[in-house]
């Protein structure tokens, strides 16, 4: 911590804490400044620990509650940043975050414990889910080549949809509560095998078109701006006050990157229903037909067609998990990663929920079933500094410097060399018979190409070339 971000003189006065809800001590709510030890202590029996994690707008580490004769527990405490804390607006959003979340009670929602009031900053204190968000551990069973079955994805996405089933119930002024911000960082898998939803930057659900006044408390509304990732707003973009709908979006987006493993591609102005389709189909090729009624009812371009509460994704993730005991296939899952042991092998009461992969063969075989291409080939780079540096003088002509990794499909011969560099430099490149070449970072590791050839006498439209790229970039 530096200087500038040092605490303040310990004042010799007591420093009061608000509670959201009502403390079982009166010693908790009122407790004498101790100069803070080693590690950051925002006030007498809290001591912060490692960052768990960082937004825009905030931080959340891991802290030690310590309220004697009670023993020590661990909770999750969210600070603003440093150069936000002594902010009033920041400081009001937080405060009704915790007002908010303190009335949530759900086993598929972390809970809120207090809002800790320090006069100059507030900070508020969380359970702490011991486990992994699902983002991370995706990007484990990736890199160690292995990708989850439906039934492992239908558990997880079970508990996303209870946890928005709760929320959608739980009206408060007649308007249902949204995450506003969901998506695999903010869904916690838990050793236990719980899923939990994190991150409440909750709004209530509006119709009007009238955005609520800044500083106003009587609009409930945890950050009065629109939170969430671009690639998981809904085709239309986010509406100014979030719903329901751009909440069961995300949870499509969600189930698209647990059954794909990787980033959901952002969707390009003028998307067709045809080049969605193609999109579904990547996730869901060699998928059981509720794999695709999932994906098809979540994104639908459509608003209209999409599912219209989190009821109906509770059924068809029922379908996805068929009875198998997915609860604790997922607590296994994450303690094997937890555990750290190298090398990774998957436990053997795992094997049936996971299934392994070969990254440039698997994304060969979706491209070429999913873009109805007669043929798509992916390519590692050697020397890929030299090819990306432009250093052509350097460049053995006669040495082909692209190695074919995998194959699908039975096309026309790659582009000579030249060409492929060219796609190397400017990220996509297509010849005048058609072939299309995209610069691939997302392949395992190295530089990849990937080459599609959708057939003598056809080609991509211009939105189908943008999510080309965004899938494979």
């Amino acid at each position: 911590m530096s200087r500038s971000e040092a605490p303040k003189a310990p004042s010799p006065e007591p420093l009061t804490v608000e509670h959201v809800r009502p403390s079982e001590d009166a010693s908790s709510s009122t407790l004498q400044w101790q100069p803070p030890p080693e590690k950051l202590a925002l006030r007498p029996g809290y001591s912060v620990g490692k960052r768990l994690g960082a937004g825009g707008c905030a931080e959340v580490f891991e802290a030690e509650l310590r309220r004697p004769p009670l023993p020590p527990a661990r909770v999750a405490l969210k600070r603003l940043l440093p150069g936000l804390r002594g902010d009033p607006a920041q400081q009001r959003k937080l405060r009704r975050e915790a007002q908010i979340g303190a009335g949530l009670r759900h086993d598929n929602i972390v809970e809120t414990l207090e809002l800790i009031d320090l006069g100059d900053e507030v900070a508020l204190a969380m359970e702490l889910v011991d486990g992994l968000p699902g983002q991370r551990l995706l990007a484990l069973l990736t890199e160690q080549g292995y990708r989850l079955r439906p039934p492992l994805v239908g558990h997880i996405l079970h508990g996303i949809f209870s946890a928005l089933h709760y929320l959608q119930s739980l009206k408060l002024g007649q308007r249902p509560l949204v995450h506003a911000d969901l998506s695999l960082e903010n869904v916690m898998l838990a050793r236990d095998g719980r899923v939990r939803l994190i991150d409440f930057g909750l709004s209530a659900e509006n119709g009007s078109t009238t955005e609520p006044s800044s500083g106003t408390d009587d609009v409930l509304t945890a950050l009065h701006e629109v939170g969430g990732k671009p690639s998981y707003a809904p085709p239309e973009g986010m509406p100014r006050v979030p719903t329901v709908q751009s909440d069961l979006y995300a949870a499509g987006v969600c189930a698209w990157e647990l059954l794909a493993g990787r980033r959901f591609p952002v969707l390009p102005k003028g998307t067709s229903k045809r080049e969605l389709g193609s999109v579904v189909a990547f996730a869901a090729s060699g998928q059981p037909a509720s794999v695709w009624l999932l994906l098809r009812d979540c994104l639908a371009l459509a608003p209209a067609e999409r599912l219209r509460s989190a009821e109906q994704g509770l059924t068809l993730c029922e379908r996805l998990r068929s009875g198998h005991p997915t609860d604790a296939a997922l607590a296994k899952l994450v303690r094997s990663f937890q555990s750290g042991g190298s090398p990774w092998q998957p436990p053997d009461a795992l094997l049936p929920q996971l299934y392994r992969f070969e990254p440039t063969v698997d994304l060969a075989d979706r491209l070429r079933q999913s873009f109805a291409a007669e043929q798509v080939e992916v390519l590692s780079v050697a020397s890929s500094e030299s090819a990306l540096s432009g250093e052509d003088s350097a460049i053995d002509e006669t040495e082909s410097r692209f190695v074919e990794r995998a194959l699908q499909g039975k096309g026309r011969p790659r582009p000579a060399d030249a060409f492929l560099r060219q796609a190397m430099h400017e990220g996509i490149a297509i010849s005048t018979s058609g072939l299309v070449c995209l610069r691939a970072r997302r392949v395992g590791s190295g530089e990849h190409l990937v080459v599609l050839d959708p057939g003598e006498g056809r080609g991509y439209s211009d939105s189908a070339l943008a999510l080309l790229r965004n899938i494979v970039g």
